[in-house]
């Protein structure tokens, strides 16, 4: 926990958010402020329930919202890549201190150019292509034996803005898919699918002279696209660690500006090679294990980053609990208006830490991470069973309030 000495601005006010909140010392959130869309019922968002500040915009691409969060901040970041990169661009220029530069979030935010600058840069992707075209579709089903999918290059995340190439498809079809009820459409792009063993990631900070610390290389488990397991360490060979780490701290290297990054990234089954999925120049859910496990959690080392401070240790906080597993619990649409889960009914071991959003389920009923649970211990499996059992404490919860 942190002592804050400057203001900081967070772009966006949910759960990464909340989190840095509470790396900070009760004393001085209040020199946070959050920018996110005011709520229908005027609640207080999960940042703002800790103590941050809170404005509001029409988005998050809002500029007058922006000019007024980062004129107010000695400096300003953001929890979510879905924001006016273009516009903190041109506060960056007037003199402003927003970190990461908004000109690498720029770059990250577009994934056909994300994936154009690793490779300019030798790190290692899978297959891909562009995408706005008839023709340009007949060659990725040839190229790519029709095993691909397909992507919006601009603000899909959790599965959405994803499809994966059915034979059937054709571009007018495909244009259907991605369009929204205005008729709009995010420019696309092709990945070849690649046979995967597992799917990691790996977080690491930079701090303004360009120091970096790195976290373990984590797996994580996807159900219907949606992060729902993390297990740290990954159970991989050590020269398969090393190399994770190396690929992270080299995507870090290129990135402007401090802050947290986490780069996704596949163990391909074929090769047993490591390659990039893509990066989140942001906190990210991978990491809340962190908060638990680590010495200093990805949100304080962010904070350190972004604020001029020196980066914190990333070793265990508890060398003989060398293990650890996140599940995410998530929520669709409940009948009772307003019902939080009991989250207090999976603390049953002290090595259990479960942390709520203070958030409710999505009222069109789209699941929705309202909190996570990490266990702690000297083995993977038994980390694995303690998550398993806690989580399962809270659907138990759930299922006995819609008898």
């Amino acid at each position: 926990m942190i002592e804050l000495t400057q203001r900081v601005g967070i772009v966006g006010d949910g759960q990464l958010g909340r989190m840095q909140v509470e790396a900070v010392s009760p004393e001085t959130r209040d020199m946070i402020t959050v920018l996110g869309i005011r709520p229908a019922d005027d609640s207080k968002s999960p940042a703002a329930q800790l103590g941050a500040r809170q404005i509001y915009g029409e988005s998050l691409y809002d500029p007058k919202a922006l000019r007024e969060l980062v004129e107010g901040s000695d400096v300003t970041t953001w929890e979510v890549e879905h924001v006016g990169a273009r516009t903190l661009i041109e506060l960056e220029g007037e003199g402003h201190n927003i970190q990461p530069s908004p000109r690498s979030l720029l770059t990250m935010q577009d994934k056909l150019h994300q994936k154009n600058h690793y490779v300019r840069n030798g790190l290692p992707v899978g297959l891909y292509s562009p995408l706005d075209s008839a023709n340009h579709l007949d060659a990725v089903k040839t190229q790519y034996d029709n095993r691909a999918i397909i992507k919006a290059r601009t603000g899909g995340f959790d599965g959405r803005g994803n499809r994966v190439l059915e034979p059937e498809d054709n571009w007018e079809s495909l244009l259907a898919r991605f369009s929204n009820s205005a008729g709009e459409r995010p420019e696309l792009y092709a990945e070849k699918l690649v046979g995967f063993d597992r799917e990691l990631a790996v977080i690491g900070a930079r701090d303004m002279l360009g120091h970096i610390a790195m976290y373990p290389v984590l797996e994580t488990i996807h159900k219907n696209s949606i992060c729902h397991t993390v297990i740290a360490p990954a159970q991989l060979e050590p020269y398969m660690l090393e190399s994770g780490g190396l690929i992270g701290q080299h995507v870090l290297e290129i990135v402007h500006g401090a802050g947290v990054a986490a780069v996704e990234l596949f163990n391909e089954k074929k090769t047993g090679r490591i390659k990039i999925n893509e990066t989140a120049l942001r906190v990210h859910n991978s990491g809340h294990l962190t908060i638990d496990w680590s010495q200093t959690s990805q949100f304080e080392n962010h904070l350190r980053a972004i604020t001029g401070m020196s980066l914190g240790p990333t070793g265990l906080k508890n060398p003989t609990l060398s293990h650890a597993v996140m599940i995410n619990i998530l929520r669709a649409k409940m009948p009772e208006k307003g019902k939080y889960p009991d989250f207090s009914m999976a603390q049953i071991d002290s090595n259990v830490h479960v942390h709520g959003y203070g958030k409710l389920p999505y009222p069109d009923g789209r699941p929705r991470k309202i909190g996570h649970i990490t266990a702690l211990a000297t083995s993977a499996e038994e980390a694995m069973e303690l998550a398993q059992t806690a989580a399962q404490q809270i659907e138990n919860d759930r299922l006995a309030s819609l008898v």
